[in-house]
């Protein structure tokens, strides 16, 4: 699923039709959504790749479910702290908005209804958006 052959479809191609777009979903949000559409998988896992954000979606809710752990938890726990990674969290929804953790980088959507580019969750539009690629 890491590596976008699974053949998953896109769950964004789903959420006009059964989520409430007013509301922020969750993960449980997502699988749930998932199950009511049943869309199709794109091919047989393997076969070859297409990007996906439900792959990510799927692994970070095995990881709770195994551990017993929020996904931001596991991350903590496991990955940042071991590897010093003082300035490394795994956030849910909205973020860290609180200033908690430090040079901290909200992502950014393109709203439609705006025609501009917001940072996600504020629908505010940006009047300076500069984009890095690496």
């Amino acid at each position: 699923m890491l590596d976008h052959t699974s053949g998953l479809p896109e769950y964004f191609t789903m959420m006009g039709t059964y989520w409430n777009n007013t509301k922020t979903a969750n993960n449980d949000n997502l699988i749930h959504m998932l199950m009511l559409g049943q869309p199709p998988v794109h091919f047989k896992p393997g076969r070859r790749y297409q990007f996906s954000n439900t792959g990510y979606v799927l692994l970070a809710s095995i990881i709770e479910k195994v551990s017993g752990l929020s996904y931001g938890e596991f991350m903590a726990k496991y990955i940042f702290e071991p590897l010093q990674m003082k300035s490394s969290r795994a956030e849910r929804l909205k973020g860290d908005l609180d200033g908690k953790t430090p040079n901290y980088a909200l992502g950014f959507s393109y709203s439609d209804s705006l025609k501009n580019t917001c940072l996600r969750g504020i629908l505010k539009p940006l009047s300076l958006l500069i984009i890095f690629r690496g």
